[in-house]
């Protein structure tokens, strides 16, 4: 939708439910997270700009964030037995590299310049910087 209110478009239906969508640094790709009906994990979609071509992007449990400055990283988050935590997502790449392995984390930013993720975490009240 633009900011106007006009052109709204709906990206086709994942069978579950979606969260974390955002849209890639050059606007050309939406990327959203997702639990399918049956899976126990959530899986990171991508979509073309108009909402099309819906396809499973990362097989591997985790919630999307905005994108670095660059748009060549998404922040994500693990939330299934040992790899609760905080990774790095290399766009080229399709895979996830641990940032913070720790519970408590429920969303990610990274700074403008992108070169730092800011973080709350909930069972201590605090934020952290990475």
């Amino acid at each position: 939708m633009r900011t106007d209110g006009r052109n709204l478009r709906q990206i086709q239906r994942i069978e579950g439910f979606a969260a974390g969508v955002i849209w890639s640094a050059d606007g050309k790709a939406v990327y959203s997270s997702g639990v399918v009906k049956g899976e126990n994990k959530a899986s990171v979609w991508k979509a073309d700009e108009d909402g099309s071509h819906l396809e499973k992007y990362l097989d591997d449990g985790c919630l999307v964030m905005e994108p670095d400055a660059e748009g060549k990283n998404l922040p994500g988050l693990v939330y299934q037995g040992d790899d609760v935590g905080l990774y790095r997502i290399p766009l080229q790449e399709k895979k996830r590299i641990p940032l913070v392995i720790r519970e408590g984390i429920f969303t990610a930013h990274y700074s403008r310049d992108g070169k730092a993720v800011i973080y709350p975490v909930a069972s201590s009240g605090e934020v952290s910087f990475s």
